[in-house]
């Protein structure tokens, strides 16, 4: 790593650290002037993170801040680490364009479904490696970084028969050139895109409970959902949705015909 001097500007009160979700007490600055915790932020450095996960620009340098509090609304020229390696190059179009949100939970699913844990790089991870290396090692840094992983892993766990559902789709990837590509052709299917949506909502609310329930101390309302009715519900919309569309189609052959004959 090498050593040289950038300046900042230092907002007058900083938001909590995204890693953490807690105001920051030892604070570095990324070259996007964006601010994390530095202990957190080091660890998703060290584990392959190169995107600021704040606004997904890489992260090709960053400072320490030594006293924070001190250089609160001020410009302060610190010295800056320079980060090395294959990020720097951009080997994939994908990178700019790849939906890494979406990426990431689909490999927070693939964990919940397997029941893996996270240092070990599962079939999906593996196969979205071999398309894109650089942005599948940001997007497991930030896994192990943040710190509801594992509550967010549980709570999608609670819905097995849904994780199922979408995990069954995962290995079709090998059919794509790209993540992306795939994540358009997953989402191309209603059913599947509904029980994407419908998991995620499920999960957050559990998020949502699951917090009640450390405030109330234990008092919370648990909930249950059955996922074999949401699936069966979403695989009857599908079929709904297609016979409306034949019978759209039947109407307006039946509609064009009509005036061609009273042209004839």
């Amino acid at each position: 790593m090498e050593a040289t001097r950038a300046t900042f500007k230092i907002p007058p009160q900083l938001a909590n650290c995204p890693f953490t979700q807690d105001s920051i007490q030892e604070a570095v600055v990324t070259v996007c002037n964006h601010f994390f915790e530095r202990q957190s932020f080091l660890k998703y450095v060290k584990l392959g993170g190169r995107k600021c996960i704040a606004c997904r620009e890489y992260i090709t340098y960053y400072a320490e801040i030594p006293n924070v509090t001190e250089a609160l609304n001020k410009e302060v020229t610190l010295p800056v680490i320079k980060l090395e390696g294959e990020h720097r190059i951009a080997q994939h179009q994908e990178s700019i364009t790849l939906e890494e949100d979406i990426v990431k939970t689909l490999f927070l699913i693939e964990y919940a479904a397997t029941n893996q844990p996270l240092v070990e790089m599962l079939p999906f991870a593996r196969a979205c490696n071999e398309k894109d290396g650089g942005s599948t090692s940001t997007i497991r840094a930030r896994i192990k970084a943040e710190v509801e992983t594992a509550n967010y892993i549980a709570a999608l766990q609670r819905h097995q028969e849904l994780l199922k559902g979408l995990y069954g789709s995962f290995s079709k990837i090998s059919e794509y050139d790209t993540i992306q590509d795939f994540v358009n052709g997953l989402f191309n299917d209603d059913t599947t895109f509904f029980l994407y949506n419908h998991l995620l909502r499920e999960a957050n609310i559990d998020m949502f409970h699951r917090s009640a329930n450390v405030v109330m101390g234990g008092k919370g309302v648990n909930r249950e959902s059955d996922g074999e009715k949401v699936i069966a519900d979403a695989e009857w919309g599908k079929k709904f949705r297609a016979v409306m569309g034949l019978l759209f189609a039947v109407a307006l052959m039946i509609g064009i015909g009509r005036k061609v004959f009273r042209l004839a």
